[in-house]
């Protein structure tokens, strides 16, 4: 049943996706024997386009964009990849197989490349998705011939849309928005919504989009407060107050620093309600080498995350073929991604000497299979037999959120409001699991601040939570010497390589841009 599911799944989100972001919002399929008008007339029929808008965080429909010539269908691992490869926190020190070498070069903010086509393409056809389900659940509830006892369905429906689109439209935000024009009428995105979804947009600023967004956060959080995960791929409320924590976090501490005391307080807030929440614990000391953030089941720091199975996995294009050797993939053929060498040698500044999470990287002596695989996260992310190449099956999970992510927002948000103590608090209670005899209290001002920083690089590599931190701390940053390309580039946050163009694909087709 599950594998009928996951095809109907996938069969729906291809039927909604198209050629542009125009298309993708416009576009009714044809020669098809269900159509969008008997879809969205029913609640089954929201229910399989809501299921399809929790498969794009797993895999994309769009199968045009390959990699060696095969589909690279990933979704948010693939960003959450790609992003804390361009801050360079993560590195690729040898040609090989795959995309991981090109992303050396840090193109991938040019109006003709194809990631920057793909990530675009990607959230905009999600959005699509979720307009139509907001659309019809939105019908069916004002359609007086509803039954009531589906109407609390369809509001939960209609909650979890809202929250995705939200979703999937701060991907863009953080991406191609660019702070410094924030404060102006420049145009940053379109903006398509349930009601303007069957016209062309020109560009909407970003105070005029995160405001859309807020509000679609806290409709959603309104309706999904009764809503229970189910195995940790379905939204709750504090899956959906972290996502609009990391909204408001980014908008007040880099995008707009006009609202930054509202919108860091509305961070801290929200991520110490999931705190208090108590629903999970984080990541354990005795654990941290061994959980392998691997299997969603077991992992009880883990608040959202995708269940991998044989009949849901997309096999060699998976996260874990890029970054594990014990499954059978890329990295294990030695096209892996590895720890930027320069933050390898300074960990003990950054964090210290004693913080367990050093040793989730190997040293260059590593050799297994007759490979030197150099500050590879052998410790960190890996199949839980432990054998060189042993997972044929690729079947190990996606974790999209833990709570070691409230505890860091708490603290930045906190020390962001001027309020040391409580940054402390929730730092040492993170810090008590990773380094326990380390003295958070002895930190205060730069050193505070530099250290929550690091905690972020460090805690959340190759995780996608890099990349904003990078934008919101504005450290600097020398590309280590195991990049294959590039290595020694210094980089900086308003650096133009981490805004992305416009891709050209929009450009040349929308005529309100």
């Amino acid at each position: 049943m599950k594998k009928i599911f996951y095809v109907f799944t996938v069969v729906v989100a291809v039927i909604l996706s198209s050629t542009s972001c125009v298309n993708s919002l416009q576009t009714q399929p044809t020669g098809s024997n269900v159509s969008i008008e008997q879809i969205n007339s029913n609640i089954d029929g929201m229910n399989a386009l809501l299921s399809g808008l929790y498969g794009g965080l797993s895999y994309d429909s769009d199968i045009r964009y390959t990699v060696d010539e095969k589909p690279m269908i990933e979704g948010q691992k693939y960003i959450d990849v790609r992003s804390d490869m361009l801050v360079s926190d993560a590195a690729a020190d040898k040609i090989g197989y795959g995309w991981v070498a090109g992303m050396s070069y840090m193109q991938e903010y040019r109006n003709n490349d194809t990631y920057n086509s793909w990530l675009w393409r990607y959230s905009y056809r999600n959005i699509s998705n979720a307009n139509r389900i907001i659309r019809g659940c939105k019908q069916m509830l004002a359609n007086p011939n509803t039954p009531e006892k589906q109407k609390a369905n369809l509001n939960l429906i209609l909650g979890q849309a809202y929250v995705l689109r939200a979703h999937y439209y701060s991907n863009l935000l953080n991406f191609y928005v660019k702070a410094s024009e924030v404060g102006t009428d420049t145009g940053a995105i379109p903006y398509y919504n349930e009601d303007n979804m069957d016209e062309v947009q020109g560009l909407s600023s970003y105070r005029t989009v995160v405001a859309h967004l807020i509000e679609d956060m806290n409709t959603g959080l309104g309706l999904i407060s009764t809503l229970e995960s189910q195995n940790k791929i379905t939204l709750d409320a504090n899956i959906a107050k972290i996502i609009l924590a990391y909204i408001q976090l980014n908008r007040g501490l880099y995008f707009d620093l006009s609202a930054k005391q509202e919108a860091a307080q509305a961070a801290l807030t929200l991520a110490e309600e999931v705190i208090n929440s108590n629903k999970y614990q984080i990541l354990p000391y005795d654990q941290v080498l061994t959980q392998g953030f691997n299997t969603i089941s077991s992992c009880q720091n883990w608040m959202w995350g995708v269940d991998i199975t044989t009949e849901t996995t997309i096999s060699f294009y998976t996260f874990w073929s890029f970054v594990d050797i014990y499954t059978m993939g890329y990295a294990s053929v030695g096209t892996y991604i590895c720890l930027d060498k320069g933050i390898y040698d300074n960990m003990d500044n950054m964090l210290s000497a004693t913080d367990v999470r050093k040793k989730w990287w190997n040293n260059v002596s590593f050799t297994p299979g007759g490979t030197v695989f150099g500050l590879v996260a052998n410790n960190k992310f890996f199949d839980s037999r432990r054998t060189f190449q042993g997972d044929e099956q690729h079947v190990n999970d996606y974790v999209l959120m833990r709570i070691e992510e409230a505890y860091l927002i708490a603290a930045e948000a906190a020390y962001a409001l001027g309020d040391e103590t409580k940054a402390k608090l929730y730092l040492k209670t993170l810090i008590a699991q990773r380094d326990p005899s380390y003295n958070v209290d002895a930190l205060t001002g730069d050193a505070l601040k530099n250290y929550i920083a690091n905690n972020w690089r460090i805690e959340m590599w190759l995780e996608g939570k890099t990349f904003m931190a990078f934008k919101r701390f504005g450290w600097k940053h020398t590309r280590g010497s195991n990049h294959y390309h590039l290595s020694g580039e210094e980089l900086n946050a308003s650096d133009e390589r981490f805004t992305f163009q416009i891709p050209l694909g929009e450009t040349n087709y929308n005529p309100n841009i």
